[in-house]
C-alpha cells in the first residue's frame, strides 16, 4: 500500500508570517467600500433655525471658513454677534471668489433658497469679483451696468453658449427669488477697497455702488449704501490708520471686518420700517481693536487668489475680463429685442455673423465671444 505523506508542517512562526499578507488584503477589501462611502459623503448639516438671516456675498463677506484661518476676515463673521440670537439666527453663506453671477450659476444660491422660509431675511453684497474672471474662476464676470442688456459668449469653462446678464440684473434675481419664498431681501453696495485719492478713500467702486443702488430702486428693495458708510468711517480714521484695517487692498483684518459689519448695522438702522433692525442686539461701545486684530500676517495659500475656496480646482485659464457694453462706431449692434450686443473686438464666427468685423489686432481668442485678455490688478 502506498501512502501519500503530507509535507512537514511549517514552523509556527513561518505559518504566522505566511498569513499576514492574506489578512492585510482581506482588511483592505473590507474597509475600501467604507472608505469610499466616507469620501463621497457630505458632513451632516445643522438644521436651520428661523427666523433666519442669510448673508450672501463674496470673500469680503466670508473669507475661507470665516474664522480668520487664512488671514483676512469678512464682515459677515463680525456682524453675527451684533444680532440678538433670541430674535434672529444669522448664517454667513458668503463664498470667496464668487460674483453675483457665479454664486447663482454654481448652485450656491439654490442651496440658500432651499432653506429660506417666510419671515426670513437675506442681505446680498457682491461686486468685488464681478468685473473680471480669474484663473480659478473663468466664468464669473458679469456685464457692467444694471439694465437688461446681455452678452452672448462661449463659456471659457464649458465651451457652451451662454447669455451673461448685467450685475444689476443678477441682484434683482436674488430679490425676485427671495420674495417668492416670503423672505425680505436687502441689497448692499460693495465695501470700499483701500484705495485713496487726495486724502479720501475712493468711493463708488467703479460704478458698482451706483448699479447696486439702481437695482434696489428698480425692484423696490431696501438698500444699504455700505460703500459710502464704510468710506466715511475710514476717512475719519485717516489713510495711515486705515492701512492697519486692511489685509491687502481689498480684504480686511478682523478689525476692518468689524468696522464694515458696524457699517451694515448703521445702514439697517437708517432703513424705514425694516423689521430686521428690531433684531439687533443692544448697542455696545465699539471696542478698541486689539493689536492682534490689526497686525499684518502671513498669507496662507496663493496671495493672488486669496479669495479662492479650498475646493476650487485650478483651471490654468488665462485671466479674462468681460468688457462693458460699449459697441464701437464700426460695430453694428443687434436689435435690442435679441438682447445681444457685438463689439469690434470679437473674433468668433458668431460675432462676425452678428455684424462685428474682426480687427487685425484683436486680442487672443480663448474660445469665448466678446471677451478680451487682460491682467487683473
Amino acid at each position: 500500500m502506498t501512502f501519500f505523506h503530507a509535507p512537514d508542517p511549517l514552523p509556527v512562526k513561518s505559518r504566522f508570517l505566511s498569513v499576514i499578507p492574506k489578512l492585510a488584503l482581506a482588511l483592505v477589501l473590507l474597509l475600501a467600500p467604507a472608505a469610499r462611502a466616507q469620501d463621497d459623503s457630505t458632513p451632516p448639516t445643522t438644521p436651520t433655525l428661523h427666523p433666519a438671516l442669510f448673508l450672501v456675498g463674496d470673500s469680503t463677506v466670508k473669507t475661507g471658513t470665516g474664522t480668520g484661518e487664512r488671514g483676512p476676515w469678512g464682515w459677515g463673521s463680525e456682524i453675527i454677534p451684533l444680532f440678538d440670537p433670541a430674535k434672529v439666527h444669522a448664517y454667513n453663506e458668503g463664498r470667496g471668489g464668487r460674483s453675483s453671477r457665479s454664486y447663482i450659476d454654481e448652485g450656491l444660491w439654490a442651496k440658500v433658497l432651499e432653506r429660506l422660509q417666510p419671515g426670513d431675511f437675506v442681505i446680498v453684497q457682491f461686486g468685488h469679483n464681478d468685473f473680471a474672471n480669474s484663473r480659478n474662476y473663468p466664468d464669473r464676470a458679469s456685464v457692467k451696468g444694471s439694465g437688461d442688456e446681455t452678452q452672448e459668449i462661449d463659456s471659457p469653462a464649458t465651451g457652451k453658449p451662454e447669455a451673461v446678464h448685467t450685475y444689476g440684473w443678477y441682484l434683482r434675481q436674488y430679490v425676485k427669488d427671495a420674495r417668492a419664498r416670503g423672505a425680505t431681501p436687502i441689497i448692499c453696495s460693495p465695501v470700499p477697497r483701500n484705495t485713496w485719492i487726495d486724502g479720501k478713500i475712493k468711493r463708488g467702486f467703479d460704478g458698482y455702488a451706483q448699479w447696486a443702488a439702481e437695482a434696489a430702486k428698480t425692484s423696490g428693495t431696501p438698500f444699504i449704501d455700505l460703500n459710502a458708510i464704510a468710506a466715511d468711517r475710514y476717512d475719519a480714521l485717516g489713510q495711515e490708520e486705515t492701512a492697519r484695517y486692511f489685509a491687502d487692498s481689498q480684504h480686511t483684518t478682523k478689525a476692518g471686518a468689524r468696522l464694515n459689519a458696524e457699517s451694515v448695522v448703521e445702514g439697517l438702522k437708517r432703513l424705514k420700517d425694516c423689521p430686521l433692525a428690531n433684531a439687533l442686539a443692544p448697542a455696545t461701545p465699539t471696542p478698541t481693536p486689539a493689536s492682534a486684530d490689526l497686525q499684518p500676517f502671513e498669507f496662507k495659500g496663493n496671495r493672488n487668489e486669496q479669495e479662492d475656496s479650498p475646493e476650487t480646482p485650478r483651471t490654468g485659464k488665462v485671466l479674462l475680463v468681460l468688457p462693458a457694453i460699449r459697441p464701437s462706431p464700426t460695430a453694428r449692434a443687434m436689435p435690442r429685442a435679441s438682447g445681444r450686443i457685438s463689439t469690434s473686438s470679437c473674433r468668433s464666427s458668431t460675432c462676425r455673423a452678428a455684424g462685428a468685423p474682426p480687427r487685425a489686432s484683436a486680442p487672443t481668442d480663448v474660445g469665448s465671444r466678446c471677451w478680451t485678455s487682460s491682467p487683473i490688478t
